[in-house]
């Protein structure tokens, strides 16, 4: 930190796709009093991915001797560079006025409004839909055993019946979905998609777009909430802790009906 310049950087996107910063050290640069551009030396890797939501993360300079500079941002979408000033005089670039960025008074309160922490759950409270759920592992038998009493005679006949005669629910469909993507297993969470969305992705492919979401994989593991939207689609909604905050995050899946079976849209 004392042999650099470190900013805290925070990116808000919620637009319809994901913002693309990468590589991240082309967007952003710091800018001296003599007009020269210098690229960060190292920043976390977050901003090379896909971003949705808040993203935080340090990003480091060179160490300027004259603290009269300015940072640049581009590729947001919005502007084509956006200036960061933290002097009282500063370059006006062509496309927007440069936002100010100005410590607080000493002993001046900030105070951010987030939303509000998801409760935890009990062991023993009732669990549904829409409750904020831990993990839970549903196990499915290969066979099934099945006990018939034949009228004419008091023997039990025992016959089997394969699990691919087993009617899931799409509750439990999702719920194995899910529990599949906490455990990271790439293979199960292929397995229980739809035809349509495995024409999009191969196995390959789709386990790096599940890459893409372990912010909400990671949250999954503290816990989540289920809210049905409509017949065959399921918002999951989760927490993602920041360095300073924290917020929430969701992905929509859908469920569809395919024979006897349910399977994910991703």
């Amino acid at each position: 930190m004392d042999e650099a310049e470190p900013f805290l950087v925070s990116v808000y996107s919620f637009g319809a796709a994901p913002l693309e910063l990468r590589p991240f050290a082309d967007h952003i640069s710091l800018i001296n009093s003599d007009g020269d551009k210098f690229k960060p030396t190292s920043y976390e890797r977050v901003f090379d991915e896909p971003i949705s939501g808040i993203v935080q993360g340090l990003v480091f300079f060179k160490k300027q001797v004259n603290k009269d500079f300015t940072i640049a941002l581009r590729g947001t979408g919005v502007f084509g560079e956006r200036i960061f000033s933290f002097q009282n005089h500063y370059a006006i670039d062509s496309y927007s006025p440069p936002i100010v960025a100005s410590k607080p008074k000493q002993g001046e309160l900030i105070i951010i409004d987030m939303p509000p922490a998801l409760p935890p759950v009990k062991k023993d409270d009732s669990i549904n839909e829409n409750s904020i759920i831990p993990p839970i592992i549903i196990e499915e038998r290969s066979e099934i055993e099945i006990v018939t009493v034949s009228k004419d005679q008091d023997v039990e006949l025992k016959t089997t019946q394969d699990k691919s005669n087993l009617f899931i629910s799409k509750e439990k469909t999702l719920q194995n979905f899910i529990n599949s993507w906490i455990a990271n297993d790439i293979s199960a969470m292929y397995d229980m998609l739809s035809d349509e969305t495995r024409k999009m992705y191969s196995s390959d492919s789709f386990g790096k777009e599940v890459k893409k979401s372990n912010d909400i994989r990671r949250g999954l593991l503290s816990g989540y909430k289920i809210d049905w939207i409509g017949e065959e689609r399921a918002k999951i909604t989760t927490t993602k802790k920041l360095l300073v905050m924290r917020t929430l995050i969701s992905r929509t899946l859908g469920v569809v009906r395919t024979g006897k079976e349910w399977r994910i849209v991703w």
